[in-house]
């Protein structure tokens, strides 16, 4: 599962992840990190980790 932290800034994604991701977890960051990068803006990605399992 990946969850979406939510932060105000507009260039930094936030996801905690944990358990097993799925390609449905996947199709759901995809759309907000295009959203950055079509605004010419760098992505800041944070990335938790907790109990993952690939």
């Amino acid at each position: 599962m990946l969850q979406i932290i939510e932060l105000k800034e507009k260039n930094i994604v936030a996801t905690k992840a944990s358990g097993k991701l799925r390609k449905e977890d996947i199709e759901k960051i995809h759309p907000l990190i295009h959203a950055i990068l079509d605004k010419g803006m760098k992505v800041r990605w944070y990335f938790e980790m907790d109990n993952f399992t690939g």
